[in-house]
Formats: C-alpha cells, sequence, structure tokens
C-alpha cells in the first residue's frame, strides 16, 4: 500500500539522515517488547501458583511473597514501559518531519508502477526503486537547516527518478510520465479534486448533463455542448460554466475556442475565469478542442514542476555507462530502422576502447560465436555489443544464463567489462 511504502521510505531517510533516531527507535521496540513478555510471564506465573495453591491463600507465606515481588517488578517495568513509550512519542515527533519526503517517495513509485499499463514492458520492481531513493539520499546536496534540506531531498527525488525511469520509455509516453507524476503530486496536495481527475480522464462519461434553458449555438458542436453540460453537472467548481460561455462574452469564448492554439490565449476575462486554475483551463480544452490538450499538458507541467520535466534532453551514454556495472548489461530498446552503432562506436572511442569493442550481429549460427566473445571479453575487459536479439529468441535462454553467471563469484568478470545488447 502506498501508506505501508512511505513508513519504509521513512525509515530509509531516518536512518541515513539521523541514525541516531532510528537506532534509538529500534532499541526501544526491543526494549518494550521484552518488558511486555516479562509482565505476561510474572501474570502466567501468579496465575499458576494459585491454581496449584492448596488451603487458605491468606496461610500460603510463599504465595504472598511471591505476589508482593510480582506487584514490585510490574510496578517497575509499567513505569519503564511509560517512560518508554513517551521516549518513542518523542522519537516519532523528529521522524515525521522526514515524512514529506518519504510521501514524495510513495507518490513516485505508485505512478512508475502504473506505467506497465502503458506498456508492459515498463515494470520496474520496488527494490529497483527502493535503491534509486537511497541514491538520492546519498547524493543530494546537504544542509544543516532542516527546512531547506528536505526541500533539496524532495526535489532531487523527484527529478533523480524521473530522469532514471525516462531513459526506459519511448519518446511518445514521456509527456504523459511526467505529466502523470506532477497530477499525482497535485492530488496528493488537494490541488487538484477527483471530480475533476475524473472528468479529465472521461469527459464525465456516466454523468447525467446538467439541465439548462440555453440552446446550442451554431458555432458548438453537439458533441462540445454536451461536453460542457457534463462538465457543469460532474465538476462542482466548474458550476456557471455554461452561463459563463453562452452568457454576455459568448464571442470571446467563441473566438477563444476557435483560435488554432487557445491553449497559448488566455481565457476571456470575467469574474468566473479569475476563479479558474491552469487544471481548469485543461477541463476546458478537454470540451472544446481535445486535439490541443497534448500541448497544454507540456505548459502545465513546466509550470508546476519546471521546464526539466518537460524538454526531454537526448540520451547520453555517458550517463547510463556510468550507472552501470560490470554484471548488468546495456540494453537498446529500439524503433524500426534506428541504429545505436554510431553512437556505440564514438563512445568508445572517447574511452579510448574503439579497438576493444566486439560487435556481432546474432542470427543463425551466430550464438557460439557470441558466447565465446562474452566469455573472453569478461576476463580481459573487452566490450562486447550483441546486435539484434530479436533475431535469436531460440538463444536467448542461454544469453540469459550468460547474464546471470556474469554476477557469480566464480565467473571472474572483470570490473570494466560492459555487455551492450539491442
Amino acid at each position: 500500500t502506498m501508506q505501508g511504502l512511505e513508513d519504509q521510505l521513512l525509515a530509509d531517510v531516518v536512518r541515513k539522515e539521523r541514525l541516531d533516531l532510528e537506532e534509538q527507535k529500534d532499541r526501544l521496540v526491543v526494549s518494550m517488547a521484552n518488558d511486555n513478555k516479562q509482565l505476561k510471564d510474572l501474570e502466567d506465573k501468579v496465575l499458576k501458583l494459585i491454581s496449584t495453591s492448596e488451603g487458605n491463600l491468606l496461610d500460603n507465606e510463599s504465595l504472598i511473597n511471591m505476589l508482593n515481588n510480582s506487584k514490585l517488578t510490574s510496578g517497575m517495568i509499567k513505569a519503564r514501559v511509560k517512560e518508554a513509550e513517551e521516549t518513542e512519542k518523542e522519537i516519532n515527533i523528529a521522524r515525521e518531519r522526514y515524512r514529506v519526503v518519504a510521501t514524495r517517495g510513495s507518490i513516485l513509485y505508485f505512478v512508475v508502477a502504473d506505467l506497465a499499463n502503458m506498456d508492459p514492458m515498463y515494470q520496474y520492481s520496488l527494490s529497483y526503486f527502493t535503491k534509486l531513493f537511497n541514491v538520492c539520499i546519498d547524493n543530494s546536496e546537504k544542509s544543516d537547516v532542516l527546512e531547506e534540506r528536505l526541500e533539496i531531498l524532495t526535489n532531487f527525488a523527484t527529478e533523480f527518478i524521473f530522469n532514471n525511469v525516462c531513459r526506459g520509455l519511448f519518446e511518445k509516453d514521456k509527456i504523459i510520465f511526467s505529466f502523470l507524476i506532477c497530477t499525482s503530486i497535485l492530488r496528493h496536495g488537494k490541488e487538484i479534486s477527483a471530480p475533476e481527475w475524473n472528468f479529465l480522464l472521461r469527459a464525465g462519461a456516466g454523468g447525467h448533463p446538467a439541465e439548462t434553458s440555453k440552446t446550442r449555438p451554431g458555432w458548438m458542436s453537439p458533441h462540445q455542448f454536451k461536453a460542457l453540460l457534463l462538465l457543469e453537472a460532474t465538476v462542482p467548481t466548474m458550476q456557471g460554466c455554461i452561463d459563463e460561455v453562452l452568457g454576455p462574452n459568448e464571442s470571446d469564448w467563441r473566438q477563444w475556442v476557435e483560435s488554432e492554439q487557445p491553449e497559448n490565449d488566455p481565457l476571456p476575462e470575467g469574474e468566473f475565469t479569475e476563479m479558474l486554475t491552469f487544471f481548469h483551463k485543461l477541463l476546458l480544452l478537454k470540451v472544446f478542442k481535445e486535439e490541443r490538450l497534448v500541448f497544454a499538458l507540456r505548459d502545465f507541467v513546466g509550470e508546476k514542476l519546471g521546464r526539466q520535466f518537460v524538454d526531454f534532453p537526448p540520451l547520453s551514454l555517458s550517463e547510463v555507462f556510468d550507472d552501470s556495472n560490470s554484471t548488468t548489461p546495456i540494453i537498446f530498446i529500439l524503433s524500426t530502422g534506428a541504429d545505436p552503432t554510431a553512437m556505440l562506436l564514438r563512445f568508445a572511442q572517447e574511452k579510448e576502447y574503439r579497438d576493444r569493442l566486439k560487435i556481432v550481429s546474432l542470427g543463425q549460427g551466430q550464438g557460439p560465436i557470441a558466447e565465446r566473445l562474452v566469455h573472453e571479453a569478461q576476463q580481459n575487459g573487452d566490450w562486447v555489443c550483441l546486435q539484434n536479439c530479436h533475431l535469436a529468441t531460440s538463444w536467448m535462454p542461454k544469453l540469459e544464463k550468460l547474464v546471470e553467471h556474469l554476477a557469480s563469484p566464480t565467473a571472474g568478470t572483470q570490473d570494466d567489462f560492459p555487455l551492450f545488447l539491442t
């Protein structure tokens, strides 16, 4: 769950930022568990003595002494438990100050996890995400001022995780990813309501259009008019939009709707539009000019999160290479006609490995040759690129075993050995 992951990430943040707090909390948990167990054992012992005692209980001196000792011990343990609970409250208050970072991390993970709904290739494990999150804590700029440190951590984690995940997305999906991050943050902060979000996704599907005495003007299509009625009926913050659009400012609204790029034009001035946010403008574009919505999404994300979330830099093989290691191949998933060979050759030249880069195009009979090259290169540190893996599907199980063997302690894989797959 989101809350469960948030608590897990909070522990990671506090362990790195305030190790003393996390260690103290761990000791308290163990101490309180031991004290509660001791109390239970005392109660069980007393009950056993009472149940097995014969004759008048008041005449049983050993039982009376046992009860007195148990009462004393129980009082001491309860005092310790109460003190520990107070200490735990203080620790939790201090830990909670870091929750804003853990919350952002949890939001980001569930956006990343949902990418698999766009393409089954976009699947990222929780362990991979947690590793990225911990790298953010280690590599982000430090500050002795807690508020500044929290802001740095939150912003750095958002951008760092976005950039790393973007490497594995097709260009057409990157703006959707950045928009989902942006809106998930805003929805969690209650800046976007559930009805507003649902209308953007479904255009009021399943809702009942609002009743109005207004008639559809000639410049508005039946589809647009119905969508406008649904907007008023299903989104509370947009109540009054029909009277606004078809009121005294109708000519201004018509001009805005018929504009070639309405996303770049301000909404017609008026008391109603003064209360609208940028997201409300997206809803109006959904109603009148849905084909321009994708352009507005880019501007929306740029304004809310920053241009670095919409101006996607070209792939930097140097950055990917620095983040990889000898046991994790670098895989190029290519569109038809794309070929990274020239880029890889230039990069090998920069690293002075041009003569040590071995390239094999997989196909019939090339499997054994590729296997020999991988075995040799992992021992001497050469670079290997296996092209067109999709043409050797029968050899893929063998390649999988080769890759698994790279991480084996007995493999002898050199630290500077990279494996590229296309």
